[in-house]
């Protein structure tokens, strides 16, 4: 049994796309929400979501691209 496959690694590349749009969205929903509703929130919460934007930013970052590549190797070699 091969080590990587190429179905896979086509999988892959389209999950690595398909995630890429998906975390574009909903960053860009996460992001117009907060700055939407900024009168419903005090100056306290308005800092400590702001201060932990780059860490849920970059968990969205992983968990959404990276899922979503892991799905479509998965794909890619299940359907070949």
């Amino acid at each position: 049994m091969e080590l990587v496959s190429l179905p896979g690694i086509i999988g892959a590349v389209v999950g690595l796309y398909i995630g890429w749009l998906d975390y574009r969205i909903v960053s860009g929903v996460l992001v117009g929400r907060l700055k939407g509703n900024e009168a419903d929130y005090d100056d306290g919460q308005k800092s400590a979501i702001m201060r932990f934007w780059p860490v849920i930013d970059g968990m969205l970052r992983v968990g959404i691209i990276a899922g979503f590549a892991a799905l479509g190797y998965w794909a890619g070699i299940t359907l070949s």
